[in-house]
């Protein structure tokens, strides 16, 4: 990065600054054998934004998904359920070891089977409760959410039964729209635009830093996420 990627990123904004002109002009005013450099540029920027549109229309899509009272990917329902699983597979954990443990017991003591029967019945019961349990619960809800609701992932590939998304649909050609008043004047109203992009997303993440450090248990939060694994 510091080799190539830091001095390319200088080289780049220096000759954006001095030359101040499209990609293509920009190179060939440099030496006119740089043209195809030109068309390699904006090649670049083409394949990137194709995806890169992608993950603003999610980003439009939690937006809008937001402005309500209660977020929908930490409804109580769902979260209540997610913990009602990870306790049950915690106990099914604990059973499973009491088991493997009275299993070694057998041998030694026969009384030992009537409690080992015991907790393999209780084992059986509280694996059927987990089998039970919908996609919804087993899994984190923010990630069932992004999966479920805003993705609409199909349960197949040729699974077509869902058709198009037409809610992404819709916040994708929000998203090019936005793109293309930004750029409709050429490259000074990007220039301008620059001044908002380049400082908001810094603003935004001042008010989420100080928003979490305030939060209860954040220190817990802090503390485990600097503590390495060892």
């Amino acid at each position: 990065m510091f080799i190539e990627g830091v001095p390319l990123m200088l080289l780049e904004f220096a000759i954006g600054q001095k030359m101040r002109s499209t990609a293509v002009n920009l190179w060939k005013g440099i030496h006119p054998a740089l043209f195809g450099v030109g068309i390699c540029c904006i090649s670049v920027s083409l394949f990137l934004s194709v995806y890169y549109v992608v993950v603003i229309a999610w980003c439009i899509f939690y937006l809008f998904s937001s402005m309500q009272s209660e977020l929908p990917w930490q409804g109580k329902e769902l979260c209540t359920k997610y913990d009602a699983y990870n306790a049950l597979k915690s106990q099914a954990d604990a059973l499973s070891s009491n088991v493997s443990h009275y299993q070694a017991m057998t041998d030694k003591n026969a009384s030992i089977w009537n409690v080992l029967n015991t907790t393999k019945s209780k084992l059986n019961q509280t694996q059927f409760e987990i089998n039970n349990f919908a996609d919804c619960c087993v899994i984190d809800p923010q990630q069932w959410y992004f999966y479920t609701k805003a993705l609409e992932v199909s349960t197949d590939i040729e699974d077509y039964s869902n058709g198009l998304n037409w809610k992404l649909v819709g916040c994708f050609i929000l998203a090019w729209i936005i793109v293309y008043i930004c750029v409709i004047k050429g490259i000074k109203s990007t220039g301008k635009a620059v001044y908002f992009t380049a400082t908001f997303p810094y603003i935004i993440l001042l008010i989420l830093f100080f928003r979490g450090v305030t939060l209860e248990g954040a220190g817990n939060g802090l503390k485990t996420f600097f503590t390495p694994e060892v």
